[in-house]
């Protein structure tokens, strides 16, 4: 059975937990009237928290996972103190205090879908800060799009707004910009991983949405010039280990010493200028192909571009993506 959280200081340990009563810090399992207060006597299910997350008797110092700076540059004796959303004050919320992630949607017909959002501010669940006080930091961060939209919206703005500024901060780092830091050379095995991540079932249906009207939640982000919100999860999915990434679609000679699960540190920016080069290089080929008459001997026409005959089998194999060969938007 479940310990209560509070463990020889329960108060009621003959009784059962029935999953109503969390620590507002660490989320453990407590009965409710367990614990310390911890100041939002509104909160039923967060009223409280555990000895191990707060300052006891005799003196323990609190745990809470609050450690992230702060913009008002708070010592470590006041971050001790900030416990609940409503003590954050919004204009001082600087993107160094946000961690973005997925949360599961709650918009009808995405029931269970994960979603851009935010996981913590200052250290807490972005769940417990209010609509209006998200709003709040959205207008601190020059952010845009964020009125009158409900919590969830609110919080993908900032989620993806984070995602943005971190690319930013990351091109502007001076350790970035250093020599012995260059960006790795594109290599064969660059453009088959990347025609692989495009066509997968997974990214596909974006793929061959591109081109097309923007959402407004996208025109919000700033994130529509060059498809960026696009590349950005491109970017992504290319590091991750997956087995439709890491393998030949096809067999063919032409592709021998060919190995798609080599994934280099390349940025958004840097595979959509591959791909823009491979579709360059893919219309070129195709009209000469076309001129000949003969439509039975496209691989007689890309020489040694293996990753250009790689395309064209995809591109058969998916020709709802043919409009995507001319190159990117």
């Amino acid at each position: 059975m479940p310990q209560c959280a509070v463990g020889d200081k329960c108060i009621c340990p003959d009784a059962p937990l029935q999953g109503r009563h969390f620590c507002a810090i660490c989320k453990k399992q407590l009965h409710g009237p367990c614990g310390e207060f911890n100041g939002d006597e509104g909160n039923i299910t967060y009223r409280n928290r555990c000895f191990n997350c707060c300052s006891d008797p005799v003196g323990a110092t609190v745990t809470a996972d609050i450690s992230a700076p702060s913009a008002n540059n708070q010592s470590a004796t006041q971050q001790s103190a900030i416990v609940a959303a409503k003590d954050i004050e919004p204009k001082a919320v600087t993107w160094a205090d946000i961690t973005e992630g997925d949360r599961p949607s709650t918009k009808p017909g995405e029931a269970g879908q994960m979603v851009k959002s935010v996981l913590t501010i200052c250290g807490i669940d972005a769940m417990s800060f209010n609509t209006e006080q998200l709003r709040q930091i959205c207008s601190n961060l020059k952010l845009s799009g964020y009125r009158s939209k409900p919590k969830a919206d609110v919080l993908w703005i900032i989620g993806v707004g984070k995602i943005h500024q971190s690319f930013y901060d990351g091109a502007n780092d001076p350790a970035n910009n250093a020599s012995d830091t260059k960006a790795p050379v594109k290599t064969r095995n660059c453009t088959f991983r990347l025609i692989n991540v495009l066509f997968s079932d997974e990214m596909s249906p974006k793929f061959g949405q591109l081109g097309g009207k923007k959402d407004k939640n996208v025109l919000d982000t700033g994130l529509a010039a060059n498809d960026e919100y696009f590349w950005q999860e491109v970017a992504e999915k290319y590091q991750e280990t997956n087995n439709a990434y890491d393998n030949l679609a096809f067999v063919d000679s032409v592709f021998l010493g060919v190995n798609p699960s080599v994934k280099l540190e390349h940025s958004w920016s840097k595979l959509r200028e591959i791909y823009k080069g491979l579709t360059k290089s893919y219309g070129e080929i195709f009209e000469n192909h076309k001129k000949s008459g003969n439509h039975d001997d496209f691989i007689n026409f890309c020489g040694s571009k293996s990753e250009v005959y790689y395309l064209y089998l995809w591109l058969k194999e998916k020709p709802q993506l043919e409009t995507r060969n001319n190159g990117c938007s």
